[in-house]
């Protein structure tokens, strides 16, 4: 019997990921084991670095959420006008991604604030061209 440990550094913004192990014996055959399943689950109401940023058309918005929520996910200018509304609905604990169109957003910052029930997060994004 042997136990094992890994660490993964480069894990993907999914909520769940799949782990085997593949052992090769000496005399060169492998084995796999059966396939394990991780799911992650924030513990926090996370707002992530968008990418890119700086963007000219697009850029991702990734936020996880710790328990189900009323979700708002707004972009604003400078002015605090909301320029875009990309979610507004209840959604249940995860990791979600969002792409915002910076297509008809001219060249400057903006922000984009996350609320869900009573938590805010807000970052800062920057349209080039």
């Amino acid at each position: 019997s042997q136990t094992y440990r890994f660490v993964d550094r480069n894990l993907p913004f999914a909520g769940t990921v799949h782990y085997r192990l593949k052992q090769v014996d000496l005399d060169g055959t492998t084995e796999y084991s059966e396939p394990v399943a991780i799911r992650f689950t924030a513990s926090a109401l996370e707002l992530l670095p968008s990418a890119p940023n700086p963007f000219a058309a697009s850029t991702q918005l990734r936020y996880a959420l710790p328990k189900n929520a009323r979700v708002d996910l707004h972009v604003y200018d400078l002015l605090s006008r909301c320029v875009a509304t990309l979610v507004d609905t209840k959604q249940p604990a995860g990791r979600y991604t969002v792409m915002l169109d910076g297509e008809d957003l001219t060249s400057g910052t903006y922000f984009v604030r996350l609320r869900a029930d009573t938590q805010v997060r807000t970052q800062r994004v920057t349209v080039v061209r």
